[in-house]
């Protein structure tokens, strides 16, 4: 239907030769049918350059950017920039919609002028072959949040409490109004955060928010994921995510309880990453790893993390050794970690 209001929906592609097919399905099914479909190939080495080629032939609106590796963000990008819709949406390539997501997206969004509708969704937990995954549904109330100053007590608390429910820290299950997102764009070379950072970037001037009461969205987690793998570029990563956050929060008007679930957030993402020292594969050595939790446990936020570290899901063992940040007791830790793998 040609009065409908183009969405473009943009599919950062990396060796998802698995799941690609499942994605662009759920996509190329909507109920909705005004759809642009951006897959960004970026330099996978498996099947999925040629698997992309392929979903895209019988597709009226539809097209493949084949580019060099150069990570999530700069694929984002590139789909951003090649978008026509008046409004644009992120899917990751091993997850997947619901048949009448974006046509219930869209009439919230037109309905109520809104910048952005985000989706509930559904986390799809894969604990190994022969089991079934673990669903867990993360749902809004479809309340309309108008963050007409961002900066205000009001809005600054509102906007934490979603982020605390879980709705703001990513970029995928939203319909973003095009001409609201602007220039915003994704920080590139990072690759822990950026959509984070991108979210805060479009809120930073304030819009009108939703978020929906069903999970149109599933999104597969699995173990061997980006977030919980083993990087050595993390801990910049994480201090530039920090950075915007507690830029972007202003600590002065959160209430008690945003507040604490800000200290608590950090202090995860670093405990978190430290965990992934002691899995990294078998060619990165003992002072690559010391190195890692040394650059981790001096992180810049290392004082706001420390507030949140007593609550924060991860090992008694991990967070005395965060607070002590001592160098010697970091070694012996990861040897006797190393030794008992």
């Amino acid at each position: 239907m040609t009065d409908q209001p183009l969405v473009t929906v943009v599919v950062p592609v990396y060796n998802a030769e698995a799941h690609l097919e499942q994605c662009v399905n759920s996509i190329t099914g909507q109920t909705y049918r005004n759809i642009e479909l951006v897959l960004v190939d970026d330099g996978s080495s498996d099947g999925s350059p040629a698997l992309c080629d392929h979903l895209v032939l019988a597709q009226r609106n539809a097209q493949v950017i084949h580019q060099s590796n150069q990570g999530v963000a700069v694929a984002r990008n590139a789909g951003l920039r090649s978008a026509h819709g008046g409004y644009v949406m992120f899917v990751d390539s091993d997850d997947w919609l619901e048949h009448d997501a974006i046509a219930t997206a869209v009439e919230q969004s037109e309905r109520n002028r809104l910048d952005l509708y985000v989706m509930g969704y559904r986390r799809v937990l894969e604990h190994g072959e022969g089991t079934d995954p673990e669903l867990i549904e993360v749902i809004g109330d479809d309340v309309l949040h108008t963050i007409d100053d961002a900066r205000s007590e009001r809005c600054q608390n509102e906007l934490c409490s979603l982020d605390a429910a879980g709705f703001l820290y990513s970029c995928w299950g939203k319909l973003f109004r095009r001409e609201w997102v602007g220039d915003v764009r994704f920080r590139e070379g990072d690759s822990y955060g950026e959509d984070s950072i991108f979210v805060m970037d479009c809120l930073k001037h304030g819009g009108r928010v939703q978020v929906g009461s069903l999970p149109f969205y599933d999104y597969r987690e699995q173990a061997t994921g980006l977030v919980r793998g083993f990087r050595a570029s993390k801990p910049d990563d994480i201090a530039v995510l920090h950075e915007r956050l507690l830029s972007f929060y202003d600590r002065s008007v959160l209430n008690a309880g945003n507040l604490a679930f800000q200290q608590r957030r950090c202090a995860e993402d670093v405990l978190w990453a430290m965990d992934t020292a002691f899995g990294a594969k078998s060619n990165v050595t003992l002072a690559q790893r010391l190195e890692f939790l040394t650059r981790l446990s001096n992180v810049p936020s290392r004082g706001f993390c420390l507030k949140g570290a007593k609550k924060a899901a991860s090992s008694r063992e991990l967070k005395v050794l965060f607070l002590l940040n001592s160098k010697v007791l970091w070694k012996a830790y990861l040897k006797r970690r190393l030794r008992n793998a």
